[in-house]
């Protein structure tokens, strides 16, 4: 391109600047001409708290339920926000306890039957619990004598099972099984990370100054003690003066409620794979002329062909919701089962996180602002998770996947390259090649403490003594490779069909959540690195998004796919958009795919951004005695 390098970094005479960090970019002295990789107020999605909240306006930029693809997250120093928290960490409790006693462990009935009370009272709506005398004190109405009985079932009493973590069995025939309830510190960044599980517990220290994915504090605030109950300030003799029938279930009688796969709200439908196959598409039309990428632009007809298979299942309660807690106190054994398992069967159709929820309780704890895995844990414990809110970080907490995909009993996540070049119209590109990164030992959810199990950067999986002898090489795979795998696994295209067309979905849905609060500007563009997992029933879930993700040859994999990224990438922000419209065809975009561009830009009133649309109110005073009227003087 005839293009010489000006090695004096604080220069103002450059076309292009690449920056590992947005405040390097004087964003007030640019020329319309210059070239940067980042545009302001970027944080907005690569920091956690700005995704958090951003996440839960994506309604108001497409009619797409969040909660399919994103797991509950909550800014825990936002009062709302913790209350919210608060509720589903209850209700995820009480779901729990019915999984748990569906699988086959001792569980009090009288327990049981709270749980099944509280969970029945979420599948109906308002309506239906005020007009059968209910009052609605909180979102899911769980009062307090309710969550004293709740809370004295121990859910880490469970924690020494080993379950069978192979992807075929854990995705069709068996109970979510979560890890250990030990602290872990995951390595988790703002600007690039490992797995949602990268994870070092505070014995085991990572110790590594490379600049790869992550790197793991030192610290690790608070601490688990599995031997103690959630938050157990409750006797359990309170529950044992009642009925104390302990009842086992044998495995076999679940069958029909552990086939996720079957009952789950798909993120996509089977014919949705249009936009991976390889295949004309259709032109678009611009105002200036008319484009073609590649021919295998994904257009937006393809993006919303399956709309109607994401949204969750509208609340049309049945005679059959109405039974499911009648005569609750009275109901014991096979019936008390039969009604448990219905209740876990309506949550799986209506609620697309109840499979991920497992049977632990289990949340990630996130500082804002804080890089390479700072100060964050894992925890079931609600008091520790509550006492964040008083920390001088802002901390978000997170559901985790409590039953996570396995490749060779090794956990992994995905690491996907996605490239910005306008903010209005939206302008996506998509990198065709991503790679997976798996830990270097066996899963193995009932230890967390080695972090070769559930790390999964290579700053910290070359360091293992069997890193070169390991099974998978460099602990990484292209996707080709994981695409083949699930083939010969599973006997389906599950790669084009099912995960890459959701992690399209989700690049999209998740950048128009924000794209209304991150400066727009001309010849600006960014690029992202995402980070995704698959859970056993092949749903695919976003972990963070990360700006300027680390580009090392760390491994073969990666050797290969950066320097062909950085080289498509200058196509597409120089030679594609510097070209001509009429020339714009025939320019070489490499393996990125025009994702998604509106036809048009969006104008929007300045006004409305920011619009809280939230009702306040005081209480009244009333006096306590009645204050009459002065009678008119004769």
């Amino acid at each position: 391109r005839g293009w010489y390098e000006n090695k004096e970094k604080d220069s103002y005479c450059f076309d292009l600047k690449w920056t590992v960090k947005a405040r390097d970019i004087p964003h007030d002295k640019l020329t319309e001409r210059q070239i940067v990789n980042h545009f302001d107020k970027n944080t907005e999605i690569t920091r956690k708290v700005g995704l958090s909240n951003n996440m839960k306006k994506l309604i108001w930029h497409n009619n797409v339920n969040y909660e399919q693809f994103w797991p509950k997250c909550y800014n825990l120093t936002a009062d709302d926000e913790l209350s919210d928290f608060l509720e589903e960490y209850k209700m995820i409790h009480a779901e729990s306890i019915l999984k748990l006693y569906l699988d086959g462990e001792s569980v009090n009935e009288r327990i049981v039957r709270v749980a099944l009370k509280v969970c029945c009272r979420k599948l109906k709506s308002i309506d239906q619990i005020l007009d059968e005398g209910g009052v609605i004190t909180t979102n899911y109405g769980i009062l307090e004598n309710e969550w004293e009985v709740l809370k004295s079932f121990n859910l880490g009493r469970f924690m020494t099972k080993d379950p069978d973590l192979s992807s075929k069995s854990r995705g069709r025939n068996s109970v979510e099984n979560g890890p250990d309830l030990e602290m872990i510190d995951e390595g988790d960044d703002d600007n690039d990370s490992g797995a949602e599980t990268s994870s070092n517990t505070s014995e085991e220290k990572v110790d590594d100054d490379s600049d790869d994915d992550a790197d793991v504090d030192d610290n690790v605030d608070g601490d688990v003690d599995d031997d103690e109950p959630v938050d157990n300030d409750v006797n359990e003799r309170n529950v044992n003066q009642e009925e104390s029938t302990q009842v086992t279930v044998e495995k076999d009688q679940t069958k029909d409620i552990v086939s996720p796969r079957k009952t789950a709200v798909p993120l996509l439908s089977d014919d949705s794979s249009s936009d991976t196959d390889e295949k004309d598409v259709e032109k678009e039309d611009t105002t200036e002329g008319v484009e073609k990428v590649n021919t295998e632009k994904t257009t937006e007809n393809d993006l919303q062909s399956s709309t109607t298979e994401i949204r969750v299942a509208e609340n049309d309660e049945t005679d059959e919701d109405l039974a499911l807690d009648s005569n609750l106190g009275t109901i014991t054994g096979s019936e008390l089962r039969d009604r448990a398992r219905q209740c876990i069967r309506k949550f799986r159709e209506r609620f697309p996180q109840t499979g991920i929820n497992g049977t632990r309780n289990i949340w990630i704890l996130k500082p804002g602002g804080k890089s390479r895995g700072r100060g964050i844990f894992c925890s079931n414990k609600l008091k520790t998770i509550v006492d964040k809110k008083k920390s001088k970080n802002e901390y978000v907490v997170m559901k985790y996947i409590e039953n996570p995909l396995t490749v060779h009993r090794k956990k992994f996540d995905i690491r996907q390259w996605v490239l910005v070049t306008d903010w209005n119209p939206l302008t996506i590109w998509f990198y065709k090649r991503c790679y997976l990164r798996f830990g270097v030992e066996d899963y193995n959810p009932t230890d967390l403490s080695n972090k070769f199990i559930h790390l999964t950067n290579n700053a910290v999986a070359q360091h293992h003594d069997k890193f070169d002898n390991s099974e998978i090489e460099g602990s990484m795979w292209h996707s080709e490779v994981f695409s083949e795998h699930l083939k010969e696994t599973t006997g389906e295209d599950l790669w084009n069909t099912t995960i890459q067309p959701a992690i399209k979905k989700i690049v999209m849905w998740s950048l128009q959540c924000a794209q209304d609060m991150i400066s727009n500007r001309k010849n600006s563009f960014e690029f992202y690195g995402y980070d995704l997992m698959v859970d056993a029933d092949y749903n695919t879930w976003l972990i963070e998004i990360n700006s300027s993700p680390s580009m090392d040859y760390s491994t073969p994999v990666t050797k290969t796919l950066v320097k062909e990224v950085l080289e498509d990438t200058m196509k597409v922000v120089v030679d594609y958009n510097l070209a001509s419209w009429k020339k714009k065809s025939k320019v070489s975009t490499g393996e990125f795919q025009l994702l998604h561009k509106p036809r048009h830009p969006v104008e929007k009133p300045k006004t409305s951004y920011g619009l809280s649309l939230g009702l306040e109110g005081k209480a009244m005073k009333v006096s306590k005695k009645p204050v009459l009227p002065k009678s008119p003087r004769p």
